[in-house]
Formats: structure tokens, sequence, C-alpha cells
């Protein structure tokens, strides 16, 4: 039985609450009442995307996440530790070899300092630049579409590294 999205064992009836089943299914339908157990629970993660922020931010809290987003580079190590992330996801999906570098180096320093992870969007696995991208502290890759699926199964190594 869920009493403003908590979940209440059957053992424990309904008594304590004072709430019929109709009024407790008009609870859980209104704005304001508790979230459940797997929203509360999401893992802080900092985003930096110059182009995709808003929609990587919606998929990162559909699987769970409390997303932190970016698209500057502007001060992005001081956002990154605020935000309390164990993983950065940088997008550099579209960007050229030395500015997709110059994103991730941007950020390596505080991921690394802080013992977290770091999960750099591709558009090709195979460009020349994806060495220089690992060297300068991209700990995960992750190329192609990223779909709610992919993405989820590319932080869940990266967030257990970090």
């Amino acid at each position: 039985m869920r009493v403003n999205g908590a979940t209440i064992p059957p053992e424990l009836g309904t008594g304590d609450t004072g709430l019929t089943d109709d009024s407790r299914q008009l609870t859980d339908a209104l704005p304001g009442t508790l979230p459940d157990a797997g929203e509360a629970d999401g893992l802080p993660l900092f985003i930096l995307s110059p182009g995709e922020r808003d929609q990587l931010s919606l998929m990162a809290s559909r699987i769970g996440w409390k997303p932190v987003a970016a698209r500057s580079r502007e001060r992005a190590e001081s956002r990154y530790l605020g935000s309390l992330a164990r993983t950065a996801l940088i997008d550099v999906r579209g960007l050229e070899g030395d500015a997709a570098l110059a994103m991730v180096s941007g950020l390596s320093a505080a991921v690394e300092a802080s013992g977290g992870a770091m999960l750099a969007l591709l558009d090709d696995m195979g460009a020349a630049h994806v060495p220089e991208l690992v060297t300068a502290g991209a700990t995960h890759l992750l190329d192609g579409a990223v779909t709610e699926q992919r993405l989820e199964a590319a932080l869940k190594p990266a967030d257990k590294l970090a």
C-alpha cells in the first residue's frame, strides 16, 4: 500500500493513517506529496554540455540521477566540486579535437582530486583525439546515439569507479 509515495507494509494495516483507500489514491495524485524513494535517493551527476544540457539533464533525471548541469566551461571545476557529484558527464560531441581536449582538461583536476569519474560523450570512438581525451582525464567513453538505456549503462561503471 502507498501513502504519499511511501510504501506501507500490509501488516501495519490502515488504522495508523486514518485514510481510506479512496483518500490514499487522492493524496498520491496531489502535487507536493512526498516523492518516491527512488527519486529521493538519486546521486548528483555533473553535466557539462554546450548544446544538449537540457536533454541530457532530463535523461539523467529519468534514470535516477540528480543532474547539476552547465553549458559553459567557465568555473566548471568549482561547479563540479560544489555539486557534490562523483561522476561528471562531459559532452564533447560536435567539438573539434582541441576544443574537446580543453573541455576534458579543464575539469579533470577537480574530478581526479575528488576521486570521481568522467564519462565523455563522443561522436566517434575512432577519432584521432580520443587517446588524448583519455590521457587528459576521461575515464569512460560513450559514442553514437545517446539514449536513456545507453546512458544508464555507461554511467553505472563510471559511478562504480568513483
